[in-house]
């Protein structure tokens, strides 16, 4: 019996050593699975997160895509608008020399009309000078007879 008391003995002792490590199981697992469930749902907000970067990340790409080709655009459009200012400087140039040289063409007829007018009238001036100095000799060669 006393064998028998000690086999009871050690088999209550195993069995508490093995409730207090069930126990213990039982704790740690019920703390691991509430570690599962808050990592879980930190890789759930992690998986949104990362979801609304990647969306913000191909908005920002193909809003920069857009403003290259906008960009490229108004390049284009800027080389158009100086290569046209350049036409029109070129031609502004070219209306000014001949505008110009119109004024200088003219100013040289103007004064070569001066010059002519003025030779005309000295002429003119010459003959009367003359027909006055005539008619005085002949006034004079009428008042003697």
């Amino acid at each position: 019996m006393s064998q028998l008391q000690l086999e009871v003995t050690s088999h209550q002792q195993r069995d508490m050593e093995l409730r207090s490590q069930l126990s213990a199981a039982l704790q740690d697992a019920e703390k691991y699975s509430a570690q599962i469930s808050t990592l879980q749902a930190q890789l759930a907000e992690l998986g949104e997160t990362s979801a609304r970067a990647q969306g913000q990340y191909r908005a920002e790409k193909q809003r920069r895509k857009e403003l290259e080709v906008r960009a490229a655009n108004q390049e284009e459009e800027l080389q158009d608008l100086r290569a046209e200012k350049e036409g029109l400087d070129r031609a502004l140039a070219d209306r000014k020399r001949k505008w110009a040289e119109e004024r200088q063409r003219q100013e040289e007829e103007l004064e070569e009309g001066r010059r002519s007018s003025q030779q005309e009238l000295d002429h003119l001036r010459a003959q009367l000078r003359r027909a006055r100095t005539s008619t005085d000799q002949a006034t004079a060669a009428q008042v003697q007879i």
